[in-house]
């Protein structure tokens, strides 16, 4: 028999569970097994009320309830009010006075001081990835894989991007007849001669009233991935795309129990071993007018084949060309500092053994490697967290580089590196504070099996230890950084 504790605890107040549990009790639906767990923590902007999902009443589905600081009594929320509640993630302006999220494919404004909320993007279409302009006069989104900006204060709308999808017409090809007959024609008829001339010069006019549009880009054989990135100067515009390996079967799976009645094919991954998909990544010089992929070719490492390929003789190709080729590589969103001046990536190989980060220099559409983590093995593990520390120069991430996961800082312009934990333990997970003076970290340091949350200066040192509970900690810290909501078990 197993002895499981159970509790959601937030501030001072706790309720909590205590079961006895066989194996194969654990093993059923939590819900049979221990009841209704509460799980999707998140505050209330006034960082006065912790939301959570909870089914004490074993209904068809979860409800949302909530649960104030001052009373710590859950009680669940209605329909009407949830409806109108602002989405748990999203972005701040500066100085944190306002929030701007995407709830239900439409675009919000939140006056975070009076709780005001304000519906500013409204279409039949999805937008999403809300975040603030460098002022934070503007916020940009994605629409139909395009980059739009609204002007807060006007409403004024900007498209900044305009992908088409598959390639440009061509202009029609005349014979070498057809030309000279052309020619002749407005030769021999000077009234002929005139309206071509007016028409050319009235397209002229015309395209000179226009308003600037952004550049076609035509996308031909391939596909957007995720959003495209409005730089904070506004000058440039990075995405990723995507080509599919033409003609590779995918694994179908029969599915037999449908609402139809009639087996259904439910579409699978490809099998192991077969080609992978290959990216790309672009920057669109919007004063330039003119789109640029950026080459991965200098790569530190980027020929590099895994190790594993010398142990098939029969796989190894002699040809110059095949040592030479370069790797898939995935392609990170950029993060750029709040000043514009660096753009910070994560890069991967498709293949698993290489991770880079580097330092995107839109201007020239090149990239400068600043850490690279190769395994032969397999690049993974919580070594996702990334971003720029107040002084718009450091970036900080993390790494196995060690063979543990730990947050490490670079700085952009010098490559000066700075391990900030160490141990035979890992960080599973990273954020950084409001004023950018410290990071709020959970590792399992204490033992492999729990989890605690620290918080620690950004320049490494003292962790102070916020959870005592021997467990597992599922922190959510509140808006104003002064509470703590979590999951305890």
């Amino acid at each position: 028999m197993k002895n499981i504790l159970i509790t959601f605890a937030f501030c001072c107040g706790i309720v909590h569970l205590n079961a006895q549990l066989s194996v194969e009790q654990i093993m059923q639906d939590p819900k049979i097994s221990v009841g209704a767990l509460p799980s999707n923590l998140f505050w209330s902007e006034d960082s006065k009320t912790i939301y959570f999902s909870w089914n004490p009443e074993n209904n068809k589905v979860d409800s949302l309830y909530a649960a104030s600081v001052a009373d710590k009594k859950p009680m669940k929320v209605t329909p009407e009010v949830r409806r109108v509640l602002p989405a748990a993630f999203g972005d701040y302006n500066r100085d944190r006075t306002k929030k701007v999220y995407a709830k239900n494919g439409d675009i919000y404004l939140l006056d975070c001081k009076t709780g005001a909320t304000r519906l500013i993007v409204n279409t039949v279409e999805n937008e999403s990835n809300p975040y603030f302009s460098m002022n934070g006069d503007k916020v940009i989104f994605t629409k139909a894989n395009n980059v739009f900006s609204i002007n807060i204060l006007t409403g004024e709308w900007t498209q900044h991007t305009n992908f088409q999808i598959g390639s440009a017409k061509p202009e029609p090809k005349m014979s070498e007849q057809e030309r000279w007959q052309k020619q002749d024609q407005l030769s021999l008829f000077d009234i002929l001669k005139e309206r071509a001339d007016k028409k050319k010069e009235t397209e002229k006019q015309t395209k000179a009233d226009l308003p600037k549009r952004p550049k076609e880009i035509f996308l031909e054989d391939k596909l957007v991935t995720g959003s495209p990135i409005l730089s904070p100067d506004e000058n440039f515009v990075t995405y990723r795309l995507s080509k599919a390996v033409a003609g590779e079967k995918r694994t179908i799976v029969p599915s037999y129990v449908t609402e139809s009645g009639f087996t259904e094919d439910i579409p699978g991954r490809t099998k192991v071993g077969v080609a992978q998909d290959s990216y790309e990544f672009w920057v669109y010089d919007i004063k330039r007018d003119t789109a640029i992929q950026v080459s991965v070719k200098n790569i530190e490492g980027i020929n590099d084949k895994p190790d594993y390929l010398k142990d098939y003789p029969l796989s190894k190709d002699t040809s110059k060309a095949k040592k030479n080729e370069l790797r898939k590589v995935f392609f990170g969103n950029p993060i750029w500092s709040e000043d514009g001046k660096y753009a910070a990536m994560n890069l991967r190989s498709i293949d698993n053994k290489d991770r880079w980060i580097v330092r995107l220099d839109a201007a020239t559409s090149s990239f400068k490697v600043l850490e690279r983590q190769r395994d032969e093995a397999w690049i993974g593990g919580p070594i996702n967290a990334m971003g720029f520390l107040g002084d718009n120069k450091t970036v900080y991430f993390q790494s196995e580089a060690d063979g543990y996961a730990h947050l490490y800082t670079v700085d952009v312009v010098t490559g000066a590196k700075k391990q900030l934990t160490k141990g035979k333990f890992e960080v599973q997970s990273v954020q950084l504070s409001n004023d950018k003076l410290s990071f709020y970290i959970t590792t399992n340091e204490v033992h492999p099996g729990e989890q605690h949350f620290y918080k620690m200066s950004v320049e490494g040192g003292q962790r102070i230890r916020l959870t005592q509970k021997a467990g597992a900690n599922q922190v959510v810290l509140s808006p104003d950084e002064t509470r703590l909501a979590y999951l305890y078990s």
